[in-house]
Formats: structure tokens, C-alpha cells, sequence
């Protein structure tokens, strides 16, 4: 709830990175199956939070994230 900025509360340092990484890994869901797999996966509690944190993941953030639908 702390990445919305209407909420009061202390934000932990480097939230804001966190924030960024996911929305861009949100944003390659869109087009990118995998993505979209592994965050449902991990949302949904299949598989552990680090499966989006591979240079895999990271890889696909950067290139597929970065268009604002």
C-alpha cells in the first residue's frame, strides 16, 4: 500500500526502486508470456518472490517494462 502516495506511513529505503522494478515487470506482463507467468505464480504464492528477481526477470524488465500502456 506504501507505493501510493495517499498513504501516510513511513516508506523503507528503497522502496521506491522496488516500486519501479515491478510496475516495469507489470508492464512487460503485457506482451511477454513469461513475465506474466511468473508474477501470477508468485502473486498467487507458487513459486518464491526471488523467481523475479533473476537477471532473466531483470533482463525482461528493462527491454519489455519501459512502454506505458
Amino acid at each position: 500500500d506504501l507505493r501510493h502516495p495517499e498513504v501516510k506511513g513511513r516508506r523503507p529505503v528503497g522502496s521506491a526502486l522496488v516500486n519501479a522494478y515491478i510496475e516495469r515487470l507489470h508492464r512487460a506482463s503485457h506482451t511477454r508470456d513469461e513475465v506474466h507467468r511468473a508474477m501470477v505464480e508468485v502473486f498467487s504464492l507458487s513459486r518464491p518472490l526471488p523467481t523475479l528477481l533473476t537477471p532473466s526477470m531483470a533482463v525482461r524488465a528493462l527491454v519489455w517494462g519501459g512502454r506505458k500502456s
